[in-house]
């Protein structure tokens, strides 16, 4: 970790797969993600770990201290981490700051809600297709991105979509032939939300 001068800020970087260390959770109030793509997770009493949110470059990620794991790097990241005592002091003092920080949490919370809308869904093709679009509509706001990277691995998807590793790639494939979905080097592009849905569904257009 290093300090830029005058900035409050404090950069850091975790190598894909890496866990988030659970200090980040009592120390910083959130981490403005620069470059990759951040899985934050909650472990449960019982030990269980659950997928909450998926957060790309420009995306701000609220930490909690009450914890016991935070998530994990899904590719290799550089974060900047903001301490709560630098939060506590810019509410106080900056106004431009403030709207930023609660602008930030604000499109965190819309983006741990839809994730977790789609993880609702009922049958498991639904489930994903809502998953992409989630995704492709959140990760690296304010855009919409068109592919995913080439770095989110099928379980990395597969847990935020609550569906087994096998299920997801089945669906995976079938939205693909369906027209759904393109998958290359460069990542796993997403056709539109209509077309997506409908690819889900087993309708496939007529030409």
């Amino acid at each position: 970790e290093s300090v830029d001068g005058g900035c409050q800020f404090v950069k850091a970087s975790l190598s894909a797969g890496a866990p988030i260390p659970v200090a980040w959770g009592e120390r910083y109030a959130f981490a403005l993600v620069r470059r990759g793509v951040v899985i934050r997770t909650r472990a449960e009493k019982c030990g269980a770990s659950t997928a909450i949110d998926c957060a790309g470059a420009g995306a701000l990620v609220p930490w909690s201290p009450l914890t016991s794991e935070l998530g994990y790097a899904a590719t290799d990241v550089l974060v900047c981490l903001y301490t709560r005592a630098s939060v506590d002091a810019a509410i106080v003092r900056e106004e431009r700051t403030t709207r930023d920080i609660l602008g930030g949490l604000s499109a965190a919370l819309e983006r741990v809600e839809r994730l977790a809308e789609a993880r609702g869904q009922v049958v498991a093709e639904d489930r994903v297709a809502s998953l992409l679009n989630v995704l492709a509509d959140t990760l690296s706001p304010p855009t919409r991105r068109e592919r995913l990277p080439t770095g989110l691995r099928q379980r990395d998807l597969a847990l935020l979509a609550g569906v087994r590793h096998e299920s997801f790639c089945r669906v995976l494939t079938k939205l693909e032939l369906a027209g759904g979905v393109q998958r290359s080097s460069d990542g796993l592009a997403i056709a539109g939300r209509e077309r997506l849905h409908a690819a889900a569904a087993g309708q496939t257009e007529t030409h």
